[in-house]
């Protein structure tokens, strides 16, 4: 049987004969569209229905032409800056297709400092946009503190911002030793280690509470990073 390739005003464009063997119940045929004047003058994108058919039945999808490929724009519209170590940094960017064609990109937020990257597949059509938010969050006490650098990426395009995170005092309490059993009437001695795992020097008040929750001690420790 021929097999057809029709436009949507019914005008055929391609046509190719498709022969099935008694021992296939399929076959696989190109046919072909030539898009040269598709687009009016001035015309950037025309999406319009094309139908392959048979002698007994028809399919239709649809076509697009571009006067250019897809070219994906972006610009950040929101950051996070002065935030904590070990906190999510928040980077948001709007993203536009200003090419001629749908398409489908890797879009990137990278940064200059650790190597928590984050991406994301966008799909847009043709003159489409879309507002997406990325991050990557900082470890505490591992050095990551300050300035940094973030951009977001597309295939055509970049933009960067400039952002800080900042040290904190993380107090961690570990390895409690007392000298248990007493006698009543005596002192309960109580020992533990103190360690900052922040990136900043600080001084915090540690505390002795008793099962009833009731404050029984207190001691002022400052620690270096």
């Amino acid at each position: 049987q021929d097999v057809t390739l029709s436009d949507r005003d019914g005008t055929v464009v391609d046509t190719r004969a498709v022969t099935v063997s008694g021992t296939s119940t399929n076959s696989s045929v190109q046919l072909e569209y030539d898009t040269t004047g598709i687009l009016n003058p001035g015309e950037t994108n025309n999406v319009s229905d094309i139908t392959v058919a048979s002698a007994n039945t028809s399919a239709t999808t649809s076509r697009e032409v571009g006067a250019q490929p897809a070219e994906f724009s972006l610009n950040i519209t929101d950051f996070d800056t002065g935030v904590p170590e070990g906190d999510t940094v928040d980077v948001t960017a709007e993203i536009n297709n200003t090419g001629g064609v749908s398409g489908t990109q890797t879009v990137s937020l990278t940064n200059n400092r650790t190597q928590d990257d984050d991406s994301q597949t966008i799909s847009l059509d043709f003159d489409e946009n879309t507002v997406r938010t990325f991050n990557f969050t900082t470890e505490i006490g591992a050095g990551e503190t300050g300035k940094y650098n973030a951009t977001v990426s597309s295939d055509d395009a970049t933009d960067s911002v400039n952002l800080s995170v900042n040290a904190i005092t993380l107090f961690n309490v570990t390895d409690i030793v007392t000298n248990s059993p007493v006698i009543e009437g005596n002192n309960l001695s109580v020992t533990a280690t103190i360690e900052n795992k922040g990136s900043a020097q600080g001084e915090q008040q540690i505390s002795l509470f008793d099962p009833q929750d009731s404050l029984r001690d207190t001691v002022t420790v400052n620690l270096s990073s």
